[in-house]
């Protein structure tokens, strides 16, 4: 009989094109922002007002991203690295500019070192979730990122230029 598809193909036909048909309505896959951690707010070095010493530097910033219409969804991850006594506080900042530089959000977060962390430096692994609306397709490159601790501008300047 001309025309006819084998049985196993007859089959998946249906499963195939309801895929299809489903596929404009799921997020996709959209290339990641530009992230960058700040030169010179990438660390930190003092002591708390014990006078104890602390240390302090982020790393290993990792995302995904999804575009799902005009609506990019952004899971940020990186780590901070501390060496330093327990419950010492670490604040740090994200900025999220727009492809012409310009800061759609910027927000202040904290996070502290663990009780029972023990002598010498502990990874904490900060994870942060943003929404970005109308982001147009294929531009969701030109967006950026920034990371860094929120320090005075006078220890800022000074960590910058011991560089």
């Amino acid at each position: 009989m001309r025309g006819a598809l084998p049985l196993p193909t007859a089959l998946l036909l249906p499963i195939l094109l309801f895929g299809v048909g489903c596929a404009g309505k799921t997020e996709e896959a959209a290339v990641c922002p530009d992230s960058a951690i700040i030169y010179g707010l990438d660390r930190f070095n003092g002591t708390d007002a014990n006078g104890r010493k602390i240390v302090a530097n982020i790393e290993n910033i990792d995302g995904l991203c999804q575009l799902q219409g005009e609506t990019l969804d952004l899971d940020i991850s990186f780590d901070i690295v501390v060496d330093g006594p327990e419950g010492t506080p670490i604040t740090y900042f994200v900025v999220l500019a727009d492809p012409a530089g310009n800061v759609i959000e910027k927000a202040s977060f904290a996070t502290a070192v663990p009780a029972g962390a023990g002598d010498g430096s502990v990874r904490l692994r900060e994870q942060l979730e943003q929404r970005v609306q109308n982001v147009a397709a294929g531009t969701s490159a030109d967006y950026s990122i920034l990371i860094g601790f929120d320090l005075p501008p006078e220890t800022a300047l000074e960590q910058r230029r011991a560089l």
